[in-house]
């Protein structure tokens, strides 16, 4: 009723009153007019007229002498003004940019009407003064002129002050937010993917260009009421319109391996540069259909790359391949192996010939143990081809009408697509590609009712079908159709098949202001149905033969034959032999359901159909309370529809939250023997099956208020601090915003419900896998798995039974909107002319947060575990210590106590499976209370084994039916400060620049993702992981500047025509430079001493040698023969792993007590530049030439070390932090009319 009563009343408000959407791509113009003697004079006439089109827009000032232009098509204007008694003002080339409010202050002169003055302005604003947002606005001349490595606009953004950026752009974090809170629109109409948007918000569908961006803007903070749909962080990108007169360009750019350098860490091992040949190639154009009245843009951008990327495979030595195992006892020695003849079974003709003709020889020793298996270093080639056309056209239908129609195509296509893995393992072999056809479009009207109300109406949509496909070689095909699954080494072909997705959004938007005396009313709405479809579970529907050993086909090989052997070299002698014999561990088989009524169908793919509807409803007020300030002021309403599962196959947990928590009932976490709930059940959810996967949230209230204060009186404190009157500002703002989260949280989590998906594993004599003379292998068969019985509701001990594995996953039932409180103060003003200063403190933070959390946490506290397991611990020390070995039950040795828990568990177990198996006992000897207790819980006591003596079966977990038990809830939260200083040059005498630096701290518990799930460590310290934020940067400096040299025509030197023009005139350079300090590090055990180690292996360390400051003072990058490290050698012991007298794993029990993220990674600066020289052939055609140097110094972008301290690579960096290249230089050529 509450829903029905909302909507109701929001649909009746703005049915009575046209709608506005803030995000279209339109920008303002206001100010003010004066006489001589600076009085503010009212009905003074003002005119705009664009000067690409020669629309115009009229009004008049009101009195207090402001006009306001509320809506206008981003471009360049020429403005008038006109009053009896007064010169006719003029002033030129004034930019109106998206989302930007721009002002232009008028000062009559007295005099005639028909005498007239000129003024020919600069461009867009060098500050704000009417606006609380921290908005910049990226023009055309930067986007055209600057380098950018892959020709996209949006690197741009990434130099804002607030970014952080590592790992590629699209990795980039904004003031410390999330991802799932940027909103990125080309022409008004979001052009994420709404499938990956939560953990990857940088994807963008329409994939811009140079060539079809105009500008675009970002808007950081404190965005106003009429922008905050879906988002606290908005970047709008506009395409450019076209125009009165015909003008175009043609270009042609292109890299090549030969100009390239290699990467570091290539030349360090030797390996060639990584192939790079790229052509971009394109053109676009801008002219009239009808002169006056009908407008079209064009543009076509083609890029074809050929490119390499270093893979290091494993593979087996030559002596392995024949058989021959080498490998080196207890003492140090090498022995040798026959393994065919340890093991009486000859070689399977169809592997070896596999192994002979797919797999190389080792050409390294940097993975594998160097005597049996070793690394193939090669790079795996690449070929991708993107083309990327786009049309608009703008309809003048008279003075009062406009139109517009704007459509974006991509189409891409990669041949072996290394992103994404579909890649081919070794050199000859097929891999696979990914193929797509993206596009987006708007179509808009906007109309003039009047002096003051501008209404737009706009429809939008993206559609973005991908394909990941798979290449079969002749090899492939002419053996049976399975997978081939080899341990220890590489597999011998790429194991996968065809999915993909397609998520579209469909978007229907209308603008609406209203000029009210000083006041600029703002109405507005926006409707967005999203559908994400995707092909899911694909690669197992083919049956995977997985090549080992098992209880049920164990391997021929005796341990006789193995002396002074450990374990560990007896299991890779037994996996090298099942590989050469083709032995057969198990076969696996999924299967999928097709529709709710279809029951499992043998090579059916499953398929998601998700869908969201966002309702957006607000309105926002700008006035004028005086010329000099503005008050900004407003209030949003956000509706966003539960998900639902189209086409029905969507199970979750029956009962709501209390379903998490099993058998022990709601409530009930760490409380072993108290039972008061229900078995869970599954069954079909949705709001297609008549039931949501969590309740409406309807009070998404998020209003929004700032301030713009310029002043204006002439005194010694307004020239020193704000450079004179009308020259500074002091502005600020606090507004709300909500989140919209991706797609791909709701199939994570409805994907991790088994029911509508089911792999059979084949893995025990039972189920036909056999050892001895017929044992099961590729020459002697092996069984298929059924196809299974479909059934809904499903018990989830079922589930259970048929996999341990298995899990429920599902949402708290009253989920939240997850939203960001935004807010910021700053002064600006301007240095001197063209040049201004501003400084910022810019906060927020996150509320309600979605974050996915697991409540099956292994409980070894409350019932009494944790000293059990201390107690067998010092049961094994004693059984060692008297030469008894390795065993942890209570043999009556002095010192050794009784295990009551541990004895209930192993009655009637023989010794190697209870109190002497090797793998509880590595548990003991490093710790993992908490693992070891997952590990019973699973084999020993749960609810399908039933009570164990007075153990129940919520003894470790709250719900034994599961092995995972996890909920999508609100319990995320982050916090964030900065300091933003920003130096800003608009472009004027040949040279412009921006220089920013951010000195900030995001601090966060999760950094969010596109499952958004991250299990807590242990939910008893959720706060522990309290810390700063994984992308957190403290210091980034960013710049970047473009410089006419002055010689040449109309400039300083050189100042003639003719050939000393075109050899001295046209040079221009350009550059990008960014520096900034490193990202969070910590040192971590992998243990599983508080929780499993799923959930507690980045459990933190003891410091216990030294203080956190001594141990910063120890960190660095060292480049060393034997390779590159980040921690001094005193940090390191002899073996590699970290020094036990510096780092201790934590007690049974324990969470480590040296903090998350007490260390940084290296940090990184980076150069990139470009020449240009331009040669004007003909009045209206020039020839431009360009070199560009990607990362001109080659400085080095290294990676995280190694920082579990329990391995032998502790401290070491073995790759790059993926964010940079190597340097590369591109040359390009451009043709402009």
């Amino acid at each position: 009723m509450l829903r029905r009563i909302v909507v109701s009343s929001l649909l009746l408000v703005f049915g009575l009153f046209p709608t506005i959407w803030g995000q279209a791509n339109t920008g303002r113009l206001d100010g003010t007019v004066q006489d001589p003697q600076g009085a503010y004079l009212p009905g003074v006439k003002v005119e705009v007229v664009n000067t690409a089109t020669n629309a115009k827009w009229t009004t008049q000032t009101d009195a207090q002498g402001v006009f306001i232009f509320p809506v206008l098509p981003v471009g360049t204007y020429t403005l008038t003004a006109e009053a009896p008694g007064f010169k006719k003002f003029v002033r030129e080339n004034i930019r109106v940019d998206v989302a930007v409010y721009a002002s232009v202050n008028v000062r009559l002169e007295v005099g005639g009407v028909v005498e007239e003055v000129t003024v020919t302005s600069t461009g867009e604003e060098v500050i704000s003064k009417t606006s609380q947002e921290l908005t910049t606005v990226i023009s055309r001349r930067p986007i055209l002129d600057m380098p950018l490595v892959a020709r996209n606009p949006i690197t741009l953004a990434t130099l804002s002050a607030g970014v952080t950026t590592s790992g590629g752009e699209r990795a980039s974090r904004i003031n410390g937010l999330r991802q799932s809170v940027i909103n990125i629109t080309q022409d008004g109409i979001n052009v994420q993917d709404n499938f990956l948007r939560s953990g990857d918000g940088f994807f963008i569908i329409s994939s811009p260009t140079v060539e079809n961006v105009e500008q675009f803007s970002i808007t950081t903070s404190t965005a106003d009421a009429s922008a905050t749909g879906s988002g606290a962080v908005f970047i709008r990108l506009v395409t450019p319109s076209g125009s009165n007169e015909f003008h175009g360009s043609l270009f042609e750019f292109h890299r090549n391996t030969v100009l390239n350098a290699n990467s570091f860490f290539n030349n360090l091992t030797g390996t060639p540069r990584e192939k790079l040949i790229r052509n971009q190639f394109g053109g676009r154009a801008s002219f009239p259909i009808v002169k006056n009245k009908i407008f079209m843009f064009t543009s076509l951008d083609i890029t074809t790359t050929a490119s390499e990327v270093t893979r290091n495979r494993t593979v087996l030595t030559e002596e392995a391949r024949r058989g021959i195992f080498r490998y080196r006892d207890t003492s140090g020695q090498i022995r040798t192996v026959d393994l065919f003849q340890a093991g009486g079974i000859g070689p399977d003709p169809f592997i070896m010939r596999i192994i002979n003709e797919r797999y190389p020889l080792p050409n390294n020793f940097q993975i594998g143990d160097g005597l049996v298996t070793g690394g193939f270093r090669w790079n795996v080639p690449t070929f991708s081809r993107v083309i990327r056309p786009s049309w608009r056209v703008d309809w003048r239908i008279n003075n009062t009408h406009t139109a517009e129609a704007i459509y974006h195509l991509v189409r891409f296509d990669t041949d072996n697509d290394t992103l994404n893995g579909f890649e081919p393992m070794f050199p000859g072999m097929k891999g696979g590609f990914q193929d797509s056809w993206r596009s987006t479009g708007s179509f808009a009207v906007r109309s003039t009712f009047g002096p003051n109300k501008v209404n737009e109406a706009r429809f939008g949509f993206q559609r973005a079908p991908v394909i990941f496909g798979r290449e079969f070689d002749a090899f492939e095909l002419a053996g049976k159709f399975y997978w081939v699954d080899f341990p220890t080494i590489t597999d011998p072909h790429l194991i996968g098949i065809t999915s993909g997705r397609n998520t579209s959004n469909f978007q229907w938007l209308d603008n609406f202001a209203w000029i009210r005396g000083r006041h600029t009313l703002r109405f507005g709405g926006d409707f967005r149905s999203i559908v994400g479809n995707q092909t899911a579970n694909t690669t197992g529907t083919i049956p995977t033969l997985t090549i080992g050993v098992n209880a049920a086909n164990p391997s021929p090989l005796p341990t006789a034959a193995f002396p002074s052997s450990t374990s560990a070299t007896r299991s890779l002698a037994q996996n090298v032999y099942a590989i050469l014999i083709g032995q057969i561990a198990g076969v696996s088989q999924t299967f999928n359901v097709k529709d709710p009524q279809s029951g499992f169908v043998e090579g059916e793919f499953f398929r998601h159909r998700i869908r969201q509807r966002y309702w957006g409803f607000y309105f926002s007020d700008s006035w004028r309370a005086r010329p000099n300030l503005t008050l900004n002021y407003g209030v949003r309403y956000e509706y966003m529809t539960v998900p639902d599962q189209l086409n029905r196959l969507a199970l979750q947990p029956v009962g709501g939250e209390a379903a998490y928590f099993g058998i022990s009932g709601k409530g009930n976490l760490f409380r072993p023997g108290v039972m008061t709930g229900s078995p869970v059940t599954l069954d079909l959810a949705g709001s297609s099956n008549g039931r949501k996967f969590y309740n409406e949230d309807l009070n998404n209230f998020a209003p929004s208020f700032g301030f713009a204060w310029s002043p204006e009186r002439r005194n010694w404190f307004t020239r020193v601090f704000f450079g004179g009157p009308g020259k500074g500002v002091i502005r600020g703002g606090y507004s709300i915003a909500y989140s919209l989260e991706s797609v791909s949280v709701i199939t994570n989590a409805l994907g991790n419900n088994l029911g509508f998906t089911k792999t059979i594993s084949l893995t025990t004599a039972a189920q036909g896998i056999q050892g001895g003379a017929n044992f099961t292998s590729l020459r002697n068969g092996w069984p298929k798995p059924a196809v299974p019985v479909f059934r809904v509701p499903i018990p989830q001990l079922e589930n259970f039974r048929e996999n341990r594995g298995s899990g429920i996953f599902g949402f708290a039932e009253n989920l939240r909107t997850p939203y960001v409180q935004t807010w910021s103060l700053s002064y600006g003003r301007e240095l001197m002319p063209n040049l201004a200063l501003e400084i910022s403190y810019v906060g927020n933070r996150g509320v309600k947060l979605w974050r996915g959390i697991d409540l099956n946490e292994t409980n070894i506290f409350e019932n009494g575990f944790l000293q059990e397991f201390l107690n067998a611990q010092r049961n094994l020390a004693i059984s060692r210590a008297q030469g008894r070995g390795a065993r942890f039950d209570n043999q009556g040795l002095p010192g050794q106590v009784p295990l009551p828990i541990f004895e209930t568990l192993f009655a009637g177990l023989p010794l190697s499976s209870g109190f002497g198996n090797s793998t509880f006992i590595l548990r003991l000897d490093q710790n993992e209370a908490g693992e070891l207790a997952s590990q019973l819980f699973l084999n020993f006591l749960n609810a399908l084994t039933g009570p164990r003596g007075n153990l129940p079966i919520n003894f470790f977990v709250v719900n034994p039916e599961a092995f995972f038990s996890d909920v999508i809830t609100n319990g995320s939260s982050s916090n964030y400060h900065s300091l933003q200083v920003e130096v800003r040059r608009r472009f004027s005498a040949g040279l412009q620049f921006n220089a920013n630096y951010t000195f900030g701290k995001a601090l966060t518990d999760f950094e969010g993702s596109g499952s958004n799930f991250s299990a807590f460590i242990s939910l008893r310290h959720p706060r522990y992981e309290y810390r700063r934020a994984g992308f957190d940067t403290r210091h980034r400096f960013n710049a970047y500047f473009i410089y006419e040299l002055p010689f040449g025509s109309g400039k300083r030197f050189l100042n003639t025509s003719g050939w000393v023009d075109k050899l001295f005139g046209g040079w221009q350079m350009s550059g990008i430079f960014i520096a900034y300090t490193g990202q969070p590090l910590s040192i971590v055990s992998g243990r599983g001493t508080i929780n499993r180690v799923g959930r507690s292996g980045n459990n933190t360390v003891d410091l216990v040698g030294m203080t956190v400051e001594d141990l910063k003072k120890l960190v660095s990058v060292r480049k060393t023969g034997s390779g590159v490290f980040y921690f001094d050698p005193s940090l390191i012991g002899p073996d590699g792993r970290a020094a036990s007298s510096i780092f201790a794993n934590p007690q049974p029990g324990r969470l480590g007590s040296l903090g998350f993220g007490v260390l940084s990674t290296p940090g990184y600066w980076r150069f990139d530049f470009n020449l240009l020289k331009r040669v004007r052939i003909t009045e209206a055609v020039t020839f431009e030439f360009r070199s560009e140097f990607f990362n001109l110094f080659n400085a080095v972008s290294f990676g995280a070390p190694t920082t579990n301290i329990n391995s032998t690579n502790f401290g070491r960096i073995s790759g790059h932090n993926g964010a940079y290249d190597p340097r590369i230089v591109q040359f390009g050529a451009r043709i402009n009319w």
